[in-house]
């Protein structure tokens, strides 16, 4: 969160990025706050709600992984192919975000994406998808079937 919210994407796609991830690609009028001004107080409620558990605490933001972004590039733009995603304006801040932010943060997002619009996957792609994952140290059942199948 703290990268995207001290990142150079502008106000704008950050916006963009949070209400497709969210599955709000459109004004919600009971929610139509701007993406960085959100993720903002999101990030003061957890420095509060830190700071009751743990005073002492300090936390760190270790640096990106650079060393996958062409990796999670290609994955994106393969997967942002279809018209499901593609449509909602999103697959140019999800490549800046891979390539100017931090491409595990990108690949998140990318799941969030497919999740909330139901975008099926190919076996190929769970399978590429899967191994991505593991060397980006999530768990094991991070994608459990959460991605719908797409035939071959």
């Amino acid at each position: 969160m703290r990268r995207l919210l001290d990142s150079a994407l502008s106000d704008e796609a950050v916006t963009v990025l949070w209400r497709t991830a969210s599955g709000r690609s459109c004004v919600d009028e009971a929610f139509d706050a701007d993406g960085r001004t959100w993720l903002e107080q999101v990030a003061q409620a957890c420095r509060e709600r830190l700071a009751e558990i743990d005073p002492v605490c300090t936390p760190y933001l270790s640096p990106a992984r650079t060393d996958l972004a062409e990796t999670v590039l290609r994955e994106v733009r393969e997967a942002t192919r279809t018209e499901a995603v593609e449509v909602r304006g999103v697959v140019r801040v999800l490549e800046d975000v891979v390539t100017t932010v931090d491409p595990d943060l990108g690949f998140r997002l990318l799941l969030e994406i497919l999740f909330a619009y139901d975008v099926p996957v190919t076996d190929a792609q769970r399978v590429r998808y899967q191994a991505l994952a593991e060397r980006l140290g999530y768990s094991a059942d991070h994608l459990d079937d959460q991605l719908p199948r797409r035939p071959e």
